[in-house]
């Protein structure tokens, strides 16, 4: 397999590689930046059905950060479908 890459030197002091979609920006400090740009797929659409259907619900949690980790704690929530609505709120 064959890589064709090209290295720019920018004020002799980093030195900026590129190929493909990615590059990679070298310091003279021994770090290093990497950039890659990403190509996502053309969203797919479908027309909306000519027919009313209210059998749909809805349901939802929220939450709060618990600590510098990001784990999520559930404090309340509630759902709702056929126009009935319940919530709830945790305890301790």
């Amino acid at each position: 397999m064959v890589h064709k890459w090209t290295d720019f030197i920018q004020d002799e002091k980093e030195v900026l590689r590129e190929f493909n979609d990615l590059s990679i920006l070298f310091k003279k400090d021994g770090t290093y930046e990497i950039n890659a740009r990403y190509r996502f797929e053309s969203l797919i659409s479908a027309p909306m059905s000519p027919v009313y259907d209210d059998n749909i619900g809805c349901i939802d949690f929220e939450t709060y950060s618990s600590d510098s980790t990001g784990k999520q704690e559930v404090y309340a929530g509630g759902w709702t479908v056929n126009g009935e609505l319940h919530t709830f709120i945790l305890g301790n």
